[in-house]
């Protein structure tokens, strides 16, 4: 799935800047974030914070924020896309600003209600673009990472892989995803395959889950 980029004019000025805020628990990142952000005529940074927990309240509803700039992991508050679900809560429109370019990881972003989705990795000016698209109401991404040889996870491949972070066996996953045994086996070695991760072991694609931020899913 490549969502992409979806239409609309960036480089048009706003009849007023952009009200956007940016949420990243590291102090460089976040201070460059700003920065960034602060450079261009076209936005209004509200506030840069180390966490949503310190996100004044007044700023959490978008009748104040139009865009919200966010990391994935946020130490001690959010893992992965919990940082979507937590900003869409406020009903502000968010853009993923994260190191994990995968588009694994940007399909779930997207889909659990981002509009941009930045790799640190992208050129300069992207993360602008995004939060100008954002605020449009479009969806925008750049720098993502697609698998070898353009391969895709399939649903089923998606959802196995969500269960491999709890450590559950072979078994316990087939029942949560409602397959035989062996078959999960097949699939975990196609996911494997696919990612091309060095050593070909579960263990590998255990820890690329969780740097990645992947969980169980709530459905």
């Amino acid at each position: 799935m490549n969502l992409g980029y979806q239409g609309g004019n960036s480089s048009a000025v706003p009849n007023k800047p952009v009200r956007v805020i940016a949420v990243d628990d590291h102090p460089l990142t976040r201070r460059g974030v700003a920065e960034e952000l602060r450079d261009d005529a076209r936005l209004e940074v509200l506030g840069a914070f180390p966490s949503f927990g310190a996100v004044p309240l007044p700023l959490r509803t978008p009748s104040q924020v139009q865009v919200a700039v966010i990391d994935l992991a946020v130490r001690h508050e959010t893992r992965g896309v919990e940082s979507v679900a937590l900003v869409a809560g406020w009903g502000i429109p968010s853009v993923v600003y994260t190191m994990h370019g995968s588009a694994i990881i940007r399909d779930e972003a997207l889909k659990a209600g981002a509009l941009g989705f930045v790799a640190k990795s992208a050129a300069g000016g992207e993360l602008v673009t995004a939060v100008l698209e954002a605020a449009a109401g479009r969806t925008y991404e750049a720098g993502v990472e697609y698998l070898p040889g353009g391969e895709e996870l399939t649903d089923l491949e998606r959802r196995v892989l969500h269960e491999i972070p709890s450590g559950a066996t072979s078994k316990e996953i087939a029942e949560r995803v409602g397959l035989a045994g062996g078959t999960v086996d097949n699939v975990i070695s196609s996911i494997i395959t696919k990612l091309n991760l060095k050593g070909k072991k579960r263990s590998a694609l255990a820890s690329w889950a969780v740097e990645h931020g992947l969980g169980p899913s709530e459905s």
